[in-house]
């Protein structure tokens, strides 16, 4: 269970996971690739000052969690 979370401008994206594919789906290894998004973004709690992208990446990754968890979505 890895949630990989990436700017679509960072700059050291390159040494991480940013597409997703079949094997690495079935083992719930799960890029995410926040468009606009830079290196050191605000990813801390929701907020209604979020662009669009930023806050579907925040609710993709609080499913994503709740999911692993095995709580209710």
């Amino acid at each position: 269970n890895i949630l990989f979370v990436n700017g679509e401008l960072d700059p050291f994206s390159w040494g991480s996971v940013t597409q997703n594919t079949t094997d690495a789906l079935a083992r719930n290894v799960v890029a995410l690739v926040v468009k606009g998004g830079s290196h050191c973004a605000d990813m801390g709690a929701p907020s209604a000052a979020d662009m669009p992208p930023m806050a579907a990446a925040k609710a993709m990754k609080r499913a994503w969690l709740r999911s692993v968890l095995g709580l209710e979505l």
